[in-house]
């Protein structure tokens, strides 16, 4: 599934930043969105398989993912801005390397710190 949610992040950023005229830190915020929603669905009904028994427990697990994509977005944004605006280097390749890097700290906040009650 992290696959896929990189994939999503991926394609939507580079379909938004290559054809048309969007800046590109607005093309990673809405491809952020979507892989994050995707993820959140896939992670929580299958990659760890949790069950919330009341909707406290399902608005907890969901702030608590969003919150801490959050923070790896802003990771993102950095990234990008020092890989695009500073070092002027390219637009997907920059993408490609931050998304392995943040892909790994999402991986490690989801593990940990939101789906905690793994089996």
């Amino acid at each position: 599934m992290g696959n896929l949610c990189f994939l999503i992040n991926l394609s939507v950023f580079t379909v938004l930043d290559v054809w048309t005229p969007m800046n590109y830190q607005l093309a990673n915020t809405i491809g952020w969105l979507l892989a994050t929603t995707f993820a959140f669905l896939t992670n929580k009904m299958w990659v760890f398989a949790t069950h919330a028994d009341n909707f406290k427990e399902l608005f907890h697990e969901m702030w608590s993912f969003y919150f801490f994509r959050a923070v790896t977005l802003l990771m993102d944004i950095v990234i990008l801005f020092v890989g695009i605006t500073l070092f002027k280097g390219n637009d997907i390749i920059v993408k490609l390397i931050d998304q392995c890097i943040t892909n790994v700290a999402n991986y490690f906040f989801s593990r940990w710190y939101i789906f905690k009650t793994v089996k």
